[in-house]
């Protein structure tokens, strides 16, 4: 079964981060998380969300930048 809430090194090593930088994501409001009295657990839908609004603004950014084609 798959666990709805995340620890934060869970998190962090499915995105590929640091425990630091998942919680400077956390305290800068890009990554919802859910507290828990002194814990903080960062639900499943919210690592998703996160990783489709970023993947949305680098897939937008790419595809405005200006691009030479070549006739071969």
């Amino acid at each position: 079964m798959t666990s709805l809430l995340l620890r934060p090194i869970e998190a962090a090593e499915q995105l590929g981060i640091g425990r630091t930088k998942l919680y400077e994501l956390m305290s800068a409001g890009k990554l919802g998380y859910v507290q828990i009295g002194a814990l903080r657990r960062v639900p499943l839908a919210a690592l998703e969300k996160f990783i489709a609004d970023n993947f949305a603004s680098v897939h937008q950014d790419s595809s405005d930048a200006p691009h030479a084609t070549a006739d071969l």
